[in-house]
C-alpha cells in the first residue's frame, strides 16, 4: 500500500498537498496459544518502526488514531499482548509509545509524519479539514485512555474522568476552530472534510452462528461452526449462505449535528460534508442522513428571505443532515465480507442509547485494499473522490491540481 501511495505522489502529473491517514497505524500479529486457547497479540518493534518509516516523503502527512493504536496491557487482570522479541508481557501502551517514537523530530525530519488526536485547518480558503478521535466514545478503560499521554498531554487537566476530559477538550477546539473560521467571512466554506477512525455507519457482513438449544433451560445460544480440517473447505464455500448484512451506527453523530448547527444559526448556506474514516476493511461510498433533533425557534420574517407575513413564525431546523461517507481499508487485516448495494433504497439503523435512527443507502462498495484521492481543480467547488484498489493502481495520463 504505502510503496504505491509514494508512486502517486512521485508521478509528474500530480501535486499532492498532503496526506491523511485515519488510525489503526499498526496491528499486532496474533498467535494461538493452544495451552490457554487464547489468541496472543505480538508486538513487533522492528516492524512498526519498518512500517512508520515507508511513510509518504517530500509532502505533509497527517494521522489519526485508531483503537488499536491506544490497545494494551491493562494494569491488573488478564494481559494478552507480549514482545514479540523477548516473548514477555509487553509495557503498558508500548504501541502507542513506539508510534510516537517513530514520529518524534528528534528521531527523524522536521517535515516527519504528525500524529494527532485532533488536528484542523483549511486546506483552501472554501475547504476545512476537520480529523478528531473516534474511540474516545468508546467504553474505554482507564488504562487504554492513559495511552493517549504518550501522544499529547492534557491541556487543563481538572476533571478525574479523563476520557471525559479529552472528549470535552475535542469537542471544544472542533466549536473553536468554526467559529474561528466562520466570523467576518468573505467567502463561504463550500465542503467540510471531516475524518475519523470508525464510520458513522458500519456496514458488512457477518457470519450468522448456528443455534443450539439447552435440553434443562430451553435457552438457545451460539456456537462457532466446526473448524476441524475435514470441514475447512466446506465451511468457505457455504459461508456465504451463513451470512447476514449488519450495520452498526456510531455514538458520536452529535459531532456532524453540531457543526450543522453552527452554520445554521449564522444563517449560512450549508457546505458539502464528506466523511473519511477506516476501521471496515473495504472500500465504501456511503450516503448516510443523520437526524437533527427537530427544535422550533422563534424568528422574524425579516429573517427568512422566503417568509413575507410580517408575523413572528416559529420555525424548524432541518431535520437531517446529509454526509457522503467513504470507508477505505488500508491493510492490515482480513477484507470484510462487503454489504449489498442499495443506491436507491434507504435503510437506517438505530444511534446508541437513542431512539433516533440514521438512514444510509450503500452506493459503492469493493471487496479490496486502496486509497481514496480527493482532487480539487482550480475554478471548480466541486471535490471529487476517487477511489484506487491496491491491485489495480493507475497513473494520471493528465495533471490535476490538488489532491490528498
Amino acid at each position: 500500500m504505502l510503496p504505491a501511495i509514494q508512486q502517486h505522489i512521485d508521478t509528474p502529473y500530480y501535486k499532492t498537498d498532503f496526506v491523511l491517514i485515519s488510525g489503526d497505524n499498526y496491528y499486532p500479529k496474533k498467535n494461538k496459544n493452544e495451552t490457554i486457547n487464547e489468541k496472543q497479540k505480538m508486538v513487533d518493534a522492528a516492524q512498526l518502526e519498518a512500517g512508520f518509516s515507508m511513510l509518504p516523503k517530500n509532502t505533509e502527512v497527517h494521522l489519526i488514531l485508531g483503537n488499536h493504536d491506544i490497545e494494551t496491557n491493562p494494569s491488573t487482570g488478564q494481559r494478552n499482548m507480549f514482545d514479540a522479541k523477548t516473548n514477555q508481557s509487553s509495557e503498558k501502551c508500548v504501541i502507542s509509545k513506539l508510534e510516537k517514537s517513530a514520529t518524534h523530530p528528534e528521531v527523524v525530519p522536521k517535515d516527519a509524519p504528525k500524529i494527532h488526536i485532533f488536528h484542523a485547518f483549511m486546506w483552501t480558503p472554501n475547504i476545512a479539514i476537520i480529523m478528531f478521535d473516534t474511540s474516545l466514545y468508546d467504553n474505554l478503560d482507564p488504562d487504554t485512555v492513559d495511552c493517549y499521554d504518550e501522544f499529547e498531554p492534557l491541556k487543563e487537566p481538572r476533571l478525574q474522568d479523563k476520557k471525559q476530559e479529552r472528549i470535552d477538550e475535542q469537542e471544544r477546539f472542533i466549536q473553536d476552530f468554526l467559529e474561528t473560521q466562520l466570523s467576518n467571512r468573505t467567502q463561504p466554506i463550500q465542503n467540510v472534510i471531516l475524518m475519523g477512525h470508525y464510520p458513522i455507519v458500519s456496514i458488512k457482513m457477518k457470519e450468522v452462528k448456528d443455534k443450539v438449544k439447552d435440553k434443562k433451560t430451553g435457552e438457545e445460544s451460539a456456537v462457532e461452526p466446526a473448524k476441524d480440517k475435514k470441514d475447512k473447505k466446506d465451511k468457505k464455500d457455504k459461508s456465504k449462505d451463513k451470512m447476514k448484512e449488519k450495520a452498526e451506527c456510531c455514538s458520536f453523530t452529535h459531532l456532524f449535528t453540531d457543526i450543522h448547527k453552527m452554520f445554521y444559526h449564522r444563517k449560512l448556506q450549508q457546505p458539502h460534508y464528506h466523511y473519511l474514516c477506516a476501521d471496515v476493511h473495504m472500500y465504501q461510498k456511503v450516503k448516510v442522513n443523520i437526524p437533527i433533533v427537530p427544535k422550533p425557534e422563534k424568528i422574524f420574517s425579516d429573517e427568512i428571505e422566503d417568509l413575507d407575513t410580517g408575523d413572528e413564525t416559529s420555525v424548524f431546523i432541518p431535520t437531517q443532515m446529509e454526509i457522503t461517507q467513504y470507508v477505505v481499508g488500508t491493510g492490515g487485516a482480513e477484507l470484510d465480507e462487503p454489504p449489498s448495494l442499495n443506491p436507491i433504497e434507504s435503510k437506517s439503523v438505530e444511534i446508541p442509547k437513542t431512539n433516533q435512527m440514521v438512514e444510509f443507502n450503500v452506493e459503492e462498495v469493493q471487496k479490496t485494499n486502496g486509497f481514496l484521492e480527493c482532487v480539487l481543480r482550480s475554478q471548480d467547488p466541486v471535490l471529487r473522490f476517487y477511489f484506487h484498489p491496491i491491485n489495480q493502481t493507475t497513473i494520471a495520463t493528465k495533471p490535476q491540481n490538488k489532491s490528498i
